[in-house]
């Protein structure tokens, strides 16, 4: 980054002596430290979800709330940027929530600037840098991280310099989902059906939220281990995964499991099925069938007493007239994984 600097330059003094004319040079100037302004850069929950391989990668958003942080006034924060890691790639135009400022993408770098001082973000002031950015391809997820960068005027020394970050710089965890819906604030979103129609689809609807939001969801062949364990072989359906960010929300999914797949288990009955559900954290736990406190097992009824507070559940189970089973369930904002299936004895 370059910044501008007021150059200090070396003084020194003409003496006149018997008519001859001596610069004399002062004794070296001890080294002067100028004082750093601070500032942090977060993303609204962090690590921040995103996508790859989806329907409308473009819509993706990315809001950088930057703080400047400085202790005292005089430090006034003028610049503000985000370099994206290999395999983002900005697209169309950013913008900045503060007034007096003007926003710009160059190559990988978005960036704010403050059209002049007085409109610079003084101690304890922040805004918003949003931009919108496709993610790279991956096959498993990843975790990216998003440099930071942002520099001001520095005290009353007029020198602009480079301010220091006493946070960390935001990170974005990309994962494969096969579609996503971007969602605004106050605003539901839905998936639409998706899957093999032959094997398993599924569709989530969510309530509004809060904040800028994206749904994303995948199915495919079942991975999760645990509710691999807990699951009959035979009749069980695709492995669904979704993500958003807005725990505000609420998920309602419908999981319908054609009948070729039901009619591979003898006892195939509606009441045998179940949603087993990882939540993929030790830290983010529920109230299973069995009133057991986890983070994977399978889905109570949402009747059934004893429950954790919006913890999800199953709301019903049938089969249609033409021998599907449909399973609908609700959940809080996340990232989970389930799969659909019967219960092995004892899980």
């Amino acid at each position: 980054m370059t910044l501008r600097r007021v150059p200090i330059a070396t003084a020194f003094a003409v003496l006149a002596a018997a008519g001859v004319a001596v610069v004399q040079m002062p004794a070296q100037a001890a080294t002067v430290t100028v004082p750093l302004g601070t500032y942090t850069a977060a993303l609204p929950l962090q690590p921040f979800p995103t996508v790859s391989s989806s329907t409308d990668p473009s819509g993706i958003g990315f809001p950088v709330t930057f703080t400047n942080t400085s202790a005292g006034a005089g430090y006034l924060l003028e610049h503000v940027q985000v370099t994206l890691p290999a395999g983002f790639t900005a697209t169309g135009t950013p913008t900045v929530s503060a007034a007096g400022w003007s926003a710009s993408v160059s190559g990988s770098t978005v960036s704010a600037d403050a059209t002049s001082p007085s409109t610079a973000l003084t101690a304890g002031q922040s805004l918003v840098l949003s931009f919108s950015a496709t993610a790279p391809a991956v096959l498993l997820p990843a975790t990216y991280t998003f440099a930071t960068a942002a520099s001001g005027i520095v005290g009353n020394t007029g020198v602009v310099s480079d301010f220091s970050n006493t946070g960390s710089d935001p990170q974005v965890s990309v994962a494969q989902y096969a579609n996503v819906v971007t969602c605004a604030p106050n605003q539901q979103c839905d998936t639409g059906v998706l899957g093999n129609p032959g094997n398993t689809t599924a569709r989530i609807v969510t309530t509004t939220g809060a904040i800028q939001d994206f749904l994303g969801l995948t199915i495919d062949q079942p991975q999760d281990a645990a509710c691999l364990a807990m699951s009959q072989p035979s009749g069980r359906s695709q492995e669904l995964t979704w993500a958003d960010i807005d725990t505000s929300r609420t998920l309602t999914t419908t999981l319908q499991i054609h009948k070729s797949v039901v009619n591979a288990t003898p006892n195939n009955g509606a009441s045998g099925y179940g949603v087993c559900y990882d939540t993929g954290s030790p830290a983010k736990t529920f109230v299973d069938h069995n009133g057991h406190l986890t983070s994977v097992g399978w889905l109570p009824l949402c009747g059934t007493a004893g429950l954790v507070a919006r913890q999800p559940c199953i709301t019903s189970v049938h089969k249609t007239g033409a021998g599907d089973v449909v399973l609908t369930y609700t959940a809080p904002g996340g990232d989970p994984k389930s799969i659909g299936g019967i219960v092995v004895p004892g899980t």
